[in-house]
Protein backbone atom coordinates (compact mmCIF):
# COMPACT_ATOMS: atom_id res chain seq x y z
CA UNK A 1 0.00 0.00 0.00
CA UNK A 2 1.42 2.92 -1.08
CA UNK A 3 2.61 5.30 1.54
CA UNK A 4 -0.16 8.33 2.63
CA UNK A 5 1.77 11.30 1.07
CA UNK A 6 0.83 15.47 0.62
CA UNK A 7 -0.80 16.34 -2.62
CA UNK A 8 1.86 16.35 -5.75
CA UNK A 9 1.84 20.04 -6.31
CA UNK A 10 2.59 21.11 -2.69
CA UNK A 11 5.84 18.52 -2.76
CA UNK A 12 9.23 19.88 -2.92
CA UNK A 13 11.52 18.11 -5.42
CA UNK A 14 13.01 16.37 -2.66
CA UNK A 15 9.89 15.12 -0.80
CA UNK A 16 8.96 13.90 -4.23
CA UNK A 17 11.60 11.85 -4.22
CA UNK A 18 11.12 10.72 -0.99
CA UNK A 19 7.62 9.59 -1.57
CA UNK A 20 8.48 8.14 -4.50
CA UNK A 21 11.38 5.81 -2.94
CA UNK A 22 9.11 4.99 -0.03
CA UNK A 23 6.34 4.00 -2.81
CA UNK A 24 8.34 1.69 -4.79
CA UNK A 25 10.24 -0.14 -1.32
CA UNK A 26 6.47 -0.68 -0.25
CA UNK A 27 5.29 -2.43 -3.56
CA UNK A 28 8.70 -4.05 -3.57
CA UNK A 29 8.24 -5.31 -0.47
CA UNK A 30 4.39 -6.66 -0.94
CA UNK A 31 5.81 -8.72 -3.83
CA UNK A 32 8.04 -10.37 -2.13
CA UNK A 33 6.12 -11.36 0.68
CA UNK A 34 7.25 -8.86 3.31
CA UNK A 35 4.55 -6.17 3.31
CA UNK A 36 5.45 -2.79 4.97
CA UNK A 37 2.96 -3.75 7.94
CA UNK A 38 3.81 -6.81 10.16
CA UNK A 39 2.20 -9.99 10.35
CA UNK A 40 0.34 -11.15 13.83
CA UNK A 41 2.84 -13.80 14.38
CA UNK A 42 5.72 -11.67 13.93
CA UNK A 43 3.66 -8.81 16.17
CA UNK A 44 3.46 -11.82 18.67
CA UNK A 45 7.16 -12.34 18.79
CA UNK A 46 8.16 -8.72 18.94
CA UNK A 47 5.49 -8.54 22.13
CA UNK A 48 7.05 -11.28 23.64
CA UNK A 49 10.57 -9.71 23.48
CA UNK A 50 9.01 -6.11 24.67
CA UNK A 51 6.93 -7.42 27.77
CA UNK A 52 10.40 -9.69 28.98
CA UNK A 53 12.67 -6.22 29.30
CA UNK A 54 10.64 -3.94 31.64
CA UNK A 55 9.25 -7.14 34.12
CA UNK A 56 12.74 -7.51 34.79
CA UNK A 57 13.82 -3.93 35.39
CA UNK A 58 14.50 -1.99 31.86
CA UNK A 59 12.58 0.91 31.48
CA UNK A 60 10.95 2.28 28.39
CA UNK A 61 13.88 5.21 28.56
CA UNK A 62 16.33 2.69 28.23
CA UNK A 63 15.13 0.48 25.48
CA UNK A 64 14.18 3.58 23.27
CA UNK A 65 18.00 4.83 23.80
CA UNK A 66 19.11 1.53 22.72
CA UNK A 67 16.72 0.98 19.74
CA UNK A 68 16.11 4.45 18.07
CA UNK A 69 12.33 3.80 18.54
CA UNK A 70 10.50 6.34 20.63
CA UNK A 71 9.79 5.32 24.13
CA UNK A 72 5.75 5.35 24.15
CA UNK A 73 5.55 2.71 21.57
CA UNK A 74 7.10 0.55 23.78
CA UNK A 75 4.39 1.18 26.63
CA UNK A 76 1.87 1.27 23.79
CA UNK A 77 2.87 -2.41 22.94
CA UNK A 78 2.77 -2.82 26.92
CA UNK A 79 -0.52 -1.94 27.22
CA UNK A 80 -2.09 -3.59 24.95
CA UNK A 81 -3.05 -0.37 23.07
CA UNK A 82 -1.00 -0.95 19.63
CA UNK A 83 -1.68 -4.40 17.56
CA UNK A 84 1.08 -3.78 15.05
CA UNK A 85 4.05 -1.99 13.33
CA UNK A 86 5.62 -0.55 10.53
CA UNK A 87 8.69 -2.95 9.19
CA UNK A 88 10.68 0.00 9.74
CA UNK A 89 10.09 -0.18 13.41
CA UNK A 90 9.53 -4.09 13.77
CA UNK A 91 13.45 -4.27 12.93
CA UNK A 92 14.77 -1.90 15.01
CA UNK A 93 12.25 -3.57 17.98
CA UNK A 94 14.24 -6.80 16.94
CA UNK A 95 17.49 -5.69 18.24
CA UNK A 96 16.59 -5.08 21.85
CA UNK A 97 18.26 -6.86 24.72
CA UNK A 98 17.80 -6.81 28.20
CA UNK A 99 20.44 -4.34 30.01
CA UNK A 100 20.80 -4.36 33.80
CA UNK A 101 19.54 -1.11 34.70
CA UNK A 102 22.18 1.29 36.95
CA UNK A 103 20.65 2.06 40.13
CA UNK A 104 20.07 5.42 39.61
CA UNK A 105 17.45 4.56 36.63
CA UNK A 106 15.47 2.31 38.55
CA UNK A 107 12.60 4.31 39.24
CA UNK A 108 11.20 4.06 35.47
CA UNK A 109 11.39 0.14 35.28
CA UNK A 110 8.27 -1.81 35.69
CA UNK A 111 8.29 -5.58 38.00
CA UNK A 112 6.04 -7.72 39.19
CA UNK A 113 3.70 -6.30 41.38
CA UNK A 114 2.83 -9.69 43.29
CA UNK A 115 5.59 -9.75 46.09
CA UNK A 116 4.79 -5.54 46.94
CA UNK A 117 0.75 -5.92 46.76
CA UNK A 118 1.38 -8.88 49.41
CA UNK A 119 3.71 -7.23 52.35
CA UNK A 120 1.18 -3.54 51.75
CA UNK A 121 -2.00 -6.09 52.72
CA UNK A 122 0.65 -8.24 55.20
CA UNK A 123 0.86 -4.84 56.97
CA UNK A 124 -2.72 -3.74 56.97
CA UNK A 125 -3.58 -7.37 58.18
CA UNK A 126 -1.56 -5.69 61.57
CA UNK A 127 -3.55 -2.47 61.60
CA UNK A 128 -1.37 -0.42 60.46
CA UNK A 129 -3.81 2.36 58.59
CA UNK A 130 -3.60 3.34 54.79
CA UNK A 131 -2.81 6.81 55.78
CA UNK A 132 0.23 5.97 58.22
CA UNK A 133 1.39 3.37 55.63
CA UNK A 134 1.73 6.43 52.51
CA UNK A 135 3.54 8.68 55.39
CA UNK A 136 6.14 6.63 55.97
CA UNK A 137 6.58 5.97 52.46
CA UNK A 138 6.23 9.63 51.71
CA UNK A 139 3.68 9.52 49.04
CA UNK A 140 -0.46 10.03 48.94
CA UNK A 141 -2.92 7.20 50.20
CA UNK A 142 -4.36 6.90 46.64
CA UNK A 143 -0.39 5.73 45.60
CA UNK A 144 -0.83 2.50 47.99
CA UNK A 145 -4.62 1.84 46.38
CA UNK A 146 -3.11 2.01 43.49
CA UNK A 147 -0.12 -0.40 43.93
CA UNK A 148 -2.67 -2.85 45.55
CA UNK A 149 -4.96 -3.03 42.79
CA UNK A 150 -2.59 -2.90 39.64
CA UNK A 151 -1.49 -6.05 38.85
CA UNK A 152 0.18 -5.70 35.70
CA UNK A 153 3.72 -3.81 37.08
CA UNK A 154 4.98 -0.98 39.28
CA UNK A 155 8.08 0.85 39.16
CA UNK A 156 10.64 -0.35 40.81
CA UNK A 157 11.92 2.20 42.76
CA UNK A 158 7.80 1.89 44.64
CA UNK A 159 8.62 -2.19 44.86
CA UNK A 160 12.15 -1.13 46.89
CA UNK A 161 10.46 1.33 48.84
CA UNK A 162 7.29 -0.99 50.37
CA UNK A 163 10.10 -3.61 50.50
CA UNK A 164 12.26 -1.46 53.00
CA UNK A 165 8.78 -0.19 55.05
CA UNK A 166 7.80 -3.91 55.46
CA UNK A 167 10.67 -5.16 56.87
CA UNK A 168 10.75 -2.11 59.30
CA UNK A 169 7.00 -2.47 60.53
CA UNK A 170 6.79 -6.66 59.54
CA UNK A 171 7.74 -7.21 63.83
CA UNK A 172 6.21 -3.60 64.84
CA UNK A 173 2.65 -3.03 66.48
CA UNK A 174 0.39 -0.05 65.97
CA UNK A 175 0.29 0.93 69.39
CA UNK A 176 4.19 1.86 69.39
CA UNK A 177 3.83 4.30 66.85
CA UNK A 178 0.60 6.06 68.63
CA UNK A 179 -2.50 4.92 66.97
CA UNK A 180 -5.55 4.45 68.85
CA UNK A 181 -6.92 1.39 69.79
CA UNK A 182 -10.34 2.04 68.22
CA UNK A 183 -8.23 2.93 65.12
CA UNK A 184 -6.90 -0.65 65.68
CA UNK A 185 -9.98 -2.26 65.98
CA UNK A 186 -11.22 -0.98 62.53
CA UNK A 187 -8.52 -1.60 60.80
CA UNK A 188 -8.51 -5.66 61.82
CA UNK A 189 -11.96 -5.22 60.74
CA UNK A 190 -11.22 -4.03 57.08
CA UNK A 191 -8.15 -6.80 56.94
CA UNK A 192 -10.34 -9.43 58.06
CA UNK A 193 -13.24 -8.60 55.59
CA UNK A 194 -10.46 -7.95 52.51
CA UNK A 195 -8.70 -11.37 53.34
CA UNK A 196 -5.71 -9.76 53.87
CA UNK A 197 -3.10 -11.94 55.51
CA UNK A 198 -0.72 -11.06 57.95
CA UNK A 199 3.25 -11.27 57.84
CA UNK A 200 2.95 -14.90 59.57
CA UNK A 201 1.41 -16.19 56.66
CA UNK A 202 3.98 -15.80 54.00
CA UNK A 203 8.01 -17.50 54.06
CA UNK A 204 10.54 -15.09 52.39
CA UNK A 205 10.94 -17.67 49.42
CA UNK A 206 6.86 -17.90 48.91
CA UNK A 207 6.19 -14.10 49.37
CA UNK A 208 7.06 -13.01 45.87
CA UNK A 209 5.85 -16.53 43.85
CA UNK A 210 2.74 -15.43 42.22
CA UNK A 211 1.55 -18.79 42.40
CA UNK A 212 2.04 -19.46 46.15
CA UNK A 213 -0.90 -19.29 48.70
CA UNK A 214 -0.85 -17.95 51.90
CA UNK A 215 -0.40 -20.71 54.55
CA UNK A 216 -2.89 -19.41 57.61
CA UNK A 217 -3.23 -22.42 59.76
CA UNK A 218 -0.43 -24.95 58.45
CA UNK A 219 -2.71 -27.21 56.88
CA UNK A 220 -4.91 -24.80 54.29
CA UNK A 221 -6.65 -26.97 51.47
CA UNK A 222 -7.22 -30.09 53.91
CA UNK A 223 -10.19 -30.61 56.07
CA UNK A 224 -7.90 -29.99 59.29
CA UNK A 225 -7.23 -26.87 58.27
CA UNK A 226 -10.50 -25.65 57.91
CA UNK A 227 -11.15 -26.81 61.17
CA UNK A 228 -8.25 -25.24 62.76
CA UNK A 229 -9.66 -21.74 60.69
CA UNK A 230 -13.05 -22.10 62.38
CA UNK A 231 -11.83 -23.64 65.94
CA UNK A 232 -9.42 -20.32 65.77
CA UNK A 233 -11.42 -17.64 64.60
CA UNK A 234 -9.19 -17.58 61.86
CA UNK A 235 -10.84 -15.81 58.19
CA UNK A 236 -11.39 -18.71 55.85
CA UNK A 237 -8.31 -18.88 53.10
CA UNK A 238 -9.19 -18.89 49.56
CA UNK A 239 -7.90 -22.48 49.21
CA UNK A 240 -10.30 -23.17 52.67
CA UNK A 241 -13.03 -21.64 51.31
CA UNK A 242 -12.99 -23.59 47.71
CA UNK A 243 -12.36 -26.54 49.66
CA UNK A 244 -16.18 -26.37 51.35
CA UNK A 245 -17.49 -24.88 48.60
CA UNK A 246 -16.55 -27.78 46.14
CA UNK A 247 -17.61 -30.30 48.80
CA UNK A 248 -20.85 -32.05 47.71
CA UNK A 249 -23.91 -31.07 50.02
CA UNK A 250 -24.72 -33.68 52.08
CA UNK A 251 -28.49 -33.83 53.76
CA UNK A 252 -29.50 -34.87 56.65
CA UNK A 253 -31.91 -37.84 54.81
CA UNK A 254 -28.23 -39.11 54.23
CA UNK A 255 -26.87 -39.43 57.81
CA UNK A 256 -27.76 -40.25 61.39
CA UNK A 257 -27.18 -37.57 63.83
CA UNK A 258 -26.07 -38.77 67.58
CA UNK A 259 -27.04 -36.28 69.96
CA UNK A 260 -25.32 -38.07 72.72
CA UNK A 261 -22.14 -37.77 70.98
CA UNK A 262 -22.42 -33.91 71.23
CA UNK A 263 -23.41 -33.65 74.74
CA UNK A 264 -20.31 -36.11 75.69
CA UNK A 265 -18.22 -33.69 73.94
CA UNK A 266 -19.68 -30.84 75.13
CA UNK A 267 -19.43 -32.08 78.72
CA UNK A 268 -15.70 -33.29 78.35
CA UNK A 269 -15.11 -29.86 77.13
CA UNK A 270 -16.77 -27.81 79.16
CA UNK A 271 -18.76 -26.03 76.85
CA UNK A 272 -21.86 -24.72 77.51
CA UNK A 273 -24.66 -23.89 74.78
CA UNK A 274 -24.55 -20.11 74.83
CA UNK A 275 -20.52 -20.44 74.08
CA UNK A 276 -20.93 -22.74 71.65
CA UNK A 277 -23.33 -20.92 69.44
CA UNK A 278 -20.99 -17.75 69.92
CA UNK A 279 -17.89 -19.74 68.33
CA UNK A 280 -20.01 -21.33 65.50
CA UNK A 281 -22.59 -18.67 64.64
CA UNK A 282 -25.06 -21.01 64.95
CA UNK A 283 -28.62 -20.62 66.96
CA UNK A 284 -28.70 -21.34 70.49
CA UNK A 285 -32.25 -22.90 70.30
CA UNK A 286 -30.69 -25.16 67.22
CA UNK A 287 -28.19 -26.35 69.32
CA UNK A 288 -30.40 -26.61 72.34
CA UNK A 289 -32.47 -28.98 69.95
CA UNK A 290 -29.62 -30.71 68.34
CA UNK A 291 -28.24 -31.47 72.03
CA UNK A 292 -31.97 -32.99 73.23
CA UNK A 293 -32.16 -35.10 69.98
CA UNK A 294 -35.61 -32.98 69.14
CA UNK A 295 -34.10 -31.90 65.84
CA UNK A 296 -31.12 -32.67 63.77
CA UNK A 297 -28.53 -30.68 61.48
CA UNK A 298 -29.80 -30.63 57.94
CA UNK A 299 -26.28 -29.66 56.30
CA UNK A 300 -22.83 -31.65 57.04
CA UNK A 301 -21.31 -28.39 57.15
CA UNK A 302 -22.61 -27.62 60.39
CA UNK A 303 -21.69 -30.48 61.91
CA UNK A 304 -18.35 -29.61 60.49
CA UNK A 305 -17.82 -26.47 62.35
CA UNK A 306 -19.57 -27.80 65.26
CA UNK A 307 -16.65 -30.95 65.53
CA UNK A 308 -14.29 -28.62 64.69
CA UNK A 309 -14.55 -25.88 67.73
CA UNK A 310 -14.89 -29.17 70.02
CA UNK A 311 -11.92 -30.58 68.37
CA UNK A 312 -13.33 -33.77 67.46
CA UNK A 313 -13.67 -35.70 64.18
CA UNK A 314 -16.76 -35.37 62.24
CA UNK A 315 -17.73 -39.12 61.93
CA UNK A 316 -18.09 -39.28 65.95
CA UNK A 317 -21.33 -37.50 65.37
CA UNK A 318 -22.99 -38.43 62.53
CA UNK A 319 -22.84 -41.78 60.33
CA UNK A 320 -23.64 -42.38 56.96
CA UNK A 321 -27.37 -43.75 57.00
CA UNK A 322 -27.39 -47.36 55.54
CA UNK A 323 -29.86 -47.42 52.21
CA UNK A 324 -32.14 -50.42 52.61
CA UNK A 325 -32.20 -53.07 50.25
CA UNK A 326 -35.11 -53.39 47.17
CA UNK A 327 -35.16 -57.75 47.06
CA UNK A 328 -34.24 -57.73 43.37
CA UNK A 329 -37.06 -60.05 42.05
CA UNK A 330 -39.92 -57.56 44.04
CA UNK A 331 -40.70 -54.79 41.01
CA UNK A 332 -43.21 -52.62 43.29
CA UNK A 333 -45.07 -50.72 39.96
CA UNK A 334 -48.75 -49.83 42.16
CA UNK A 335 -51.36 -48.91 40.11
CA UNK A 336 -52.83 -46.59 42.69
CA UNK A 337 -52.49 -43.23 44.43
CA UNK A 338 -50.59 -43.23 47.96
CA UNK A 339 -52.87 -42.96 50.83
CA UNK A 340 -51.77 -41.32 54.03
CA UNK A 341 -54.33 -42.43 55.94
CA UNK A 342 -53.26 -46.11 55.18
CA UNK A 343 -49.56 -45.53 56.55
CA UNK A 344 -51.30 -43.55 59.28
CA UNK A 345 -53.65 -46.21 60.57
CA UNK A 346 -50.55 -49.07 59.83
CA UNK A 347 -48.55 -46.97 62.58
CA UNK A 348 -51.05 -46.53 65.16
CA UNK A 349 -51.81 -50.46 65.17
CA UNK A 350 -48.40 -51.41 65.07
CA UNK A 351 -47.26 -48.77 67.93
CA UNK A 352 -44.89 -47.58 65.24
CA UNK A 353 -43.74 -44.41 66.34
CA UNK A 354 -42.78 -41.70 63.48
CA UNK A 355 -39.16 -41.76 64.45
CA UNK A 356 -39.18 -45.23 64.61
CA UNK A 357 -40.57 -45.45 61.11
CA UNK A 358 -38.08 -43.19 59.41
CA UNK A 359 -35.18 -45.21 61.40
CA UNK A 360 -36.58 -48.39 59.39
CA UNK A 361 -37.05 -46.75 56.12
CA UNK A 362 -33.41 -44.93 56.33
CA UNK A 363 -34.87 -41.47 56.39
CA UNK A 364 -35.80 -38.36 58.48
CA UNK A 365 -38.74 -38.18 60.36
CA UNK A 366 -39.55 -34.76 59.03
CA UNK A 367 -40.04 -36.97 55.45
CA UNK A 368 -42.76 -39.22 57.29
CA UNK A 369 -44.72 -36.26 58.83
CA UNK A 370 -45.33 -34.55 55.18
CA UNK A 371 -46.24 -37.77 54.24
CA UNK A 372 -48.72 -38.03 56.68
CA UNK A 373 -49.56 -34.14 56.61
CA UNK A 374 -50.07 -34.51 52.80
CA UNK A 375 -47.96 -32.32 52.03
CA UNK A 376 -45.12 -34.94 50.04
CA UNK A 377 -45.54 -38.50 48.89
CA UNK A 378 -42.72 -41.04 48.54
CA UNK A 379 -40.65 -40.31 45.47
CA UNK A 380 -40.34 -43.79 44.52
CA UNK A 381 -43.25 -46.88 46.32
CA UNK A 382 -40.02 -49.10 46.63
CA UNK A 383 -38.97 -47.05 49.85
CA UNK A 384 -41.82 -48.50 51.52
CA UNK A 385 -40.91 -51.94 51.13
CA UNK A 386 -38.80 -52.20 54.30
CA UNK A 387 -41.86 -51.32 56.53
CA UNK A 388 -44.48 -53.17 54.68
CA UNK A 389 -42.06 -56.72 55.33
CA UNK A 390 -41.57 -55.54 59.47
CA UNK A 391 -45.75 -55.34 59.85
CA UNK A 392 -46.11 -58.27 56.93
CA UNK A 393 -48.25 -55.88 54.26
CA UNK A 394 -47.65 -55.64 50.66
CA UNK A 395 -46.43 -52.60 48.98
CA UNK A 396 -49.63 -52.19 47.04
CA UNK A 397 -51.41 -51.95 49.98
CA UNK A 398 -50.55 -48.55 50.59
CA UNK A 399 -51.56 -47.62 47.36
CA UNK A 400 -55.41 -48.80 47.71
Amino acid sequence: MPVPQKPRGEMTEAERLEARRKNKRALYLRRVGRPIRISPEEFAEVKTLVMDCPLRGMAFAAMSDQTGVIRHIFGDIVGGRRKSLNRDTYEKVRTLRFEPPPPESRTGSYVDPTGAVRRLEALRAQAFPLKFLADRMGVEPQNIRYSETYRKGIQLGSRDRIDRLYEELRNRKPEEFGISKREINRQYTVARNSGFAPPSCWDDDTIDDPAAVPEWTGACNTPEGYRIHVREGIPLCTACKLLIETRPVVMLEDLIFFPEALRSAMSYRGMTIAVLAEKSGLSPDSLLRWRTGDRSPRYRAQVDRIASILGIDTDELVRVRPQPEVPPTLEVIPSGVFNPYVLSTVLNLNAIPKRGAALTLGLNEGSISQWLERKAKPRDPALLTPLAAQVGMKVEEFYP
